[in-house]
């Protein structure tokens, strides 16, 4: 995340969107990928 420029916690709030996305990783079959906006709305 860091080479990202987001923080754990601004990471971590975009699970708690309402609006994110799920899927299942193809390449991890035990992992789910959530895409979502942060609480800093990015």
């Amino acid at each position: 995340m860091a080479k990202h420029g987001v923080s754990f916690e601004e990471a971590a709030s975009a699970l708690v969107d309402p609006f994110a996305l799920e899927a299942p990783d193809l390449l991890e079959p035990n992992r789910t990928i959530v895409i979502g906006r942060s609480g800093r709305g990015r």
